[in-house]
């Protein structure tokens, strides 16, 4: 007789995806569960106490051929609940339920829109319409049979809510664990800031509004020694060439951009960084997703710079830590800054604050007992 086995599916994450991996998967193999993390987006096969991980390169093959690869992973491992990410992996979930004559409790993670804007990219406009009514019918299609949705964020879980009522549910957010963030407390030094941006290198995403920021900086406080700390990726070649373009109109400003970095690694980055930006454009999807990047911040012990999202409002009082601002005023975001510059009370305050905030009400010792609870109840007869 097993113990209590515990499996992840995810079509569009890695095996060590922050969320599944440092969190969810954390938490179970700490309480001693059986755990297995399957993805079709890197070719792994890990063995380490009570976590198996394996993966295959999924994005050239058929649904069918994608699913049945699932299926035989699942067969192996033989678990007692299985949790998704995406549709694709619910499909994979419900085709070995049905082979296997199991009883297999199915559940959904959802922390994503979809379809979201992914699943449009290099797509003709003349077809984004039928993409996403196409997209949209297969998520509710296998939505229809998983038995519990797992939410991370309120605005996401509205339309299951709506649609299966009476399906069990759980809220689990996105706050870090902060055993893996390093926390340095703040220091001010007059006229020295260094501003930092992670995350996909696009317009859409804030890249150009951030860098038309701290060209208005330099215009009102020429005297400040400013460095930008970019971490991301460019969507596409054509983000990167408007990026250079806007970059070579700032002077006199040190810029250091990184690649994408692993979770541990990416962590240990911030801590140069001392105010966080992300200036979106105010979107109908943006403006009800909320920013993961937020919490981890907010650990860091730094003030923030945010779009002004509903999402963002529903959840946290940024007032406390930050600002949040139109993302493409850059003449106000820039006074921010300068006020933050002149005030240094106010600095050290916010980031205390922020610190302090993320300690007793933004950390995943908060969630992982909710997530417990909810698993533990698939295994009470």
């Amino acid at each position: 007789m097993h113990g209590k086995r515990v499996a992840f599916i995810t079509t569009a994450h890695t095996a060590e995806d922050d969320r599944i991996y440092y969190h969810l998967v954390a938490s179970l193999v700490s309480k001693g569960f059986e755990t297995a993390i399957f993805t079709s987006n890197s070719v792994i096969d890990n063995l380490a106490d009570n976590l198996i991980i394996k993966g295959f390169q999924g994005n050239e093959l058929l649904k069918s051929d994608k699913i049945n690869s699932f299926v035989r992973l699942l067969k192996d491992f033989k678990p007692d609940i299985i949790i998704c990410s995406e549709p694709l992996a619910i499909l994979s979930a419900i085709r070995y339920r049905k082979k296997n004559n199991k009883k297999v409790p199915v559940v959904y993670d959802v922390t994503e829109w979809y379809p979201s804007k992914k699943n449009f990219s290099n797509k003709k406009p003349l077809l984004k319409p039928f993409i996403f009514v196409k997209l949209l019918f297969f998520n509710l299609y296998a939505s229809f049979f998983v038995d519990a949705f797992i939410f991370g964020e309120h605005y996401k879980s509205l339309p299951y809510r709506f649609l299966f009522p009476f399906r069990h549910a759980a809220f689990v957010g996105y706050y870090p664990d902060l055993r893996f963030i390093q926390y340095i407390p703040a220091e001010f030094t007059a006229n020295k800031i260094c501003l930092g941006f992670t995350g996909k290198l696009s317009k859409e995403r804030g890249i150009i509004n951030f860098l038309k920021t701290a060209k208005q900086l330099k215009s009102i406080v020429p005297e400040v020694n400013l460095k930008l700390k970019i971490i991301g990726w460019f969507a596409n070649v054509i983000e990167q060439q408007e990026f250079s373009k806007a970059k070579e109109e700032i002077d006199d400003v040190e810029i250091e951009i990184i690649d994408s970095l692993s979770y541990l690694q990416f962590s240990q980055s911030l801590q140069e960084i001392d105010i966080f930006f992300d200036l979106r454009a105010i979107d109908i999807i943006n403006n009800y997703g909320l920013p993961i990047k937020l919490f981890y911040y907010a650990a860091c012990g730094r003030p923030v710079i945010f779009s002004n999202l509903k999402a963002i409002r529903r959840e946290v009082d940024v007032s406390e830590f930050g600002y949040l601002v139109d993302p493409n005023d850059a003449e106000k975001i820039a006074l921010l800054i300068q006020k933050y510059l002149r005030q240094p009370g106010l600095y050290l305050n916010h980031s205390n604050r922020a610190r302090e905030l993320s300690e007793t009400k933004y950390n995943w010792n908060l969630l992982q007992p909710k997530f417990l609870s909810f698993i533990n109840q698939f295994f009470i007869k």
